[in-house]
């Protein structure tokens, strides 16, 4: 989780999350799927305040 105020703009601020899954396929190979939430609580004109994102790839280690 990170909160990120504005310090010029009061009561204006940012959210982010992410919630992370991997599942091993070998000892070094794994499937990656990942959830993220973010919000912005004064956003630009014509956007929304929280944006999802959900990702999946193939995550390497040595």
């Amino acid at each position: 989780m990170e909160y990120i105020p504005n310090l010029q703009t009061s009561g204006s601020y940012r959210f982010n999350t992410e919630t992370s899954l991997v599942a091993p396929i070998s000892a070094h190979v794994g499937i990656k799927l990942a959830y993220g939430i973010r919000f912005d609580s004064r956003p630009q004109p014509t956007f929304g305040t929280t944006d999802r994102l959900l990702t999946t790839g193939i995550q390497v280690s040595y």
